[in-house]
Parts: structure tokens; C-alpha cells; sequence
């Protein structure tokens, strides 16, 4: 149980853990545990809440057997397996020559990433990244600042980075410690992209998180992702997208708050303080008129509801998917964790 990457998902205890090595087999499980209407979880991704890949009293489906990969080079197609973990996907991928968009983290899950949101970013140079996040460690006791810059092209030192490559470094570091015991949380808010709205948000975390900076593990992290208008551009070109990202009419901010501890006796006192942090936030965003209802389904809090921001168009398609290819509504009943539409539930009932 403490494979878990967070620790309040291994808090849970299942009646039983099955581990498929082929698709076959999902087939078959899913097929019994419907038989016997037997609630179950699955486990490939890396929702930190209790109960999104683990449960108490009924079956986890562990996908992490199912981990073989191979690529057809005459038509450039990977064919990956939903239990593997990001890392090594790359890490296979390369060898071969070929690349694909995905997870940041080398120990996110393929499955759950995918399943949450993934898609191909459309940026002005393809081979170039971005990533501005804010952290406080209560091992130090102090607040970095921390600019994560990427460019795949096999260039050393390249032109585009010249100016945060002549900075001197104070500190060079290459250890790496995962704790896979630590409790997390997180929690999400859109908004337009604005130097104000960035240092409200700063400003209204940092009040959150200063009562409780001197507990023993903690991290409080804030991450600024950019959702530029070139992507939804691209994105109604290619059709749309079910999330709704193409109804954004301008530059947007995803915008993360993840908080790491080790105790349990801890976990309210940080999940009230992170909530309360991004619902005045998005309440200011509110009141500046840069809010967007857009609200990433794997950066979601277990309060939040990311599926009210596709719009209600997305919402009837995704209904009737569901009703085509579970029209029992398995996945709506069996399956307790995840996020659920209520509107569903009523089309499942019909």
C-alpha cells in the first residue's frame, strides 16, 4: 500500500488488489465486479485525495503490469501501456528516436494524466518551455523562486536563453529525495494572465500558509502555468476540445497550489487553509474581471468541480458517450472516487 504517490491514498484499505497484465484482463474484472455490482478503484494516476486510486471495502484495479511499450517505426506509433509512469516512457521513446507530449513529473502514471488532460501545446517555438512556480520549504524556512526552463532542440547553451544563463548560480544542487509517504493536496484556479493577478495570488497563499509554515515537513508550492490564446487557436482549428479550451478568447494562467506534510493529524488544518487560499482567489479574479470557469480536472481539489467549466454543450456530448459505452453507468456508481457529473447520474437513472 505505500506505493502510493500520496500518502492519504494508502490511509485505505481494499478487500482485495488485482493486477492485469493484458487488456483482456481489465476487460474481465470490470465485467465481474459489475456482475456482483462491487465497488472499485483504480490506481495509474496521481490524484492525491483518498478514494481517487484507492478504497476502502471493495477491489483496487492496479494498472501498473500493464507496462509494455513498444513503437512501429514504419508509421512513428508508440504503443504504450496504461501502467507505466512517464520517466520511462521518454526515457524508451528517445532510444528510439521519437518523442510524445506528457506528464512533467517522471513518476506521474500515462493512464491517469491522459485520462485527466493531456494535450499537444501549440506554443510559438515547440521546442521551448516556460514554468514559474513559488515554493516555501519548512526545512529552510525560506521562499524560492523557481524558473524551470526547457529546449529539446540538441543545442548547448541556446541563443533564446543566453540572459537567465548568464546568471550566477548561489546554489547547485543535484539530489533528489520522493518521499512517497508525504499527504498531499491540490487545488486550482484560472485566470487572465496579469503581473497583478500573480502577485494576488502570492499575496493571498502566503496569508494561508503563514500559520502553519513552521509545521515539520511541510511544502506549500504555487506553480503558474501559461494556457496561451495561440492553443485555443489551434485547438478550434483542429475541432475543439471537450474541456472548452476553446472558448478562451485571450492569454490564461493555470495556476496551482500543492501542499505536501507527513502527518495525518495535520490533514485538516492544511486542506481548510488551501481551500479558503484559492476561493478568495478566485474571488478577487471574480471582482477584477479576470476569472475563467476552466478548471484543470489533475490539478482539481476534492472540493472543487472541474467538470462545470467544460460548458454544458461538452457536458451533453460526454452524457451520451457515457451512455453509449456505459449505459449502466459503472463508472458512475462503482467507481466512488473521481470527479462525477450530477447531471449524469439522472441520465443513468432513465
Amino acid at each position: 500500500m505505500n506505493a502510493f504517490w500520496s500518502g492519504q491514498a494508502s490511509d485505505d484499505r481494499p478487500n482485495c488488489i488485482v493486477q492485469p497484465t493484458i487488456r483482456e484482463h481489465v476487460a474481465a474484472v470490470v465485467k465481474i465486479l459489475t456482475h456482483w455490482q462491487c465497488q472499485f478503484s483504480v490506481k495509474g494516476g496521481h490524484t492525491p485525495s483518498a478514494g481517487a486510486a484507492s478504497i476502502n471495502n471493495g477491489v483496487t484495479i492496479d494498472l501498473a503490469k500493464l507496462n509494455t511499450i513498444s513503437v512501429d517505426k514504419n508509421v512513428g506509433v508508440a504503443y504504450i501501456g496504461a501502467g507505466l509512469k512517464w520517466g520511462a516512457i521518454y526515457e524508451y521513446l528517445e532510444s528510439n528516436g521519437i518523442m510524445v507530449s506528457g506528464g512533467r513529473a517522471s513518476l506521474v502514471g500515462i493512464g491517469g494524466l491522459v485520462v485527466g488532460d493531456v494535450e499537444r501545446d501549440h506554443e510559438d517555438d515547440p521546442k521551448a518551455n516556460f514554468l514559474q512556480s513559488w515554493a516555501c520549504q519548512q526545512m529552510s524556512g525560506t521562499q524560492r523562486i523557481l524558473n524551470v526552463i526547457d529546449y529539446v532542440a540538441p543545442i548547448e547553451a541556446p541563443v533564446i536563453y543566453s540572459g537567465a544563463l548568464s546568471i550566477p548560480d548561489l546554489v547547485s544542487n543535484t539530489m533528489r529525495i520522493t518521499n512517497f509517504n508525504s499527504r498531499n493536496i491540490f487545488v486550482t484556479a484560472t485566470f487572465l494572465s496579469s503581473a497583478e493577478m500573480y502577485e494576488t495570488a502570492v499575496n493571498i497563499s502566503n496569508k494561508y500558509m503563514g500559520p502553519l509554515r513552521n509545521i515539520t515537513g511541510l511544502v506549500w508550492f504555487l506553480l503558474f502555468q501559461p494556457i496561451p490564446l495561440i492553443v485555443s487557436e489551434h485547438t478550434v482549428a483542429a475541432g475543439g476540445n471537450i474541456m472548452g479550451v476553446d472558448r478562451n478568447k485571450a492569454n490564461l494562467t493555470l495556476f496551482l497550489i500543492n501542499v505536501t506534510w507527513l502527518e495525518a493529524s495535520d490533514d485538516e488544518k492544511f486542506t481548510d487553509a488551501a481551500d479558503a487560499a484559492i476561493d478568495e482567489i478566485n474571488a478577487v479574479a471574480e471582482s477584477l474581471g479576470v476569472s475563467n470557469p476552466f478548471i484543470y480536472l489533475n490539478y482539481a481539489g476534492q472540493k472543487q468541480n472541474p467538470l462545470a467549466g467544460y460548458g454544458e454543450e461538452n457536458l451533453k456530448k460526454m452524457r451520451a458517450l457515457s451512455k453509449r459505452y456505459d449505459h449502466q453507468g459503472v463508472f458512475q456508481k462503482l467507481v466512488k472516487g473521481g470527479f462525477k457529473d450530477p447531471g449524469m447520474k439522472y441520465d443513468m437513472e432513465e
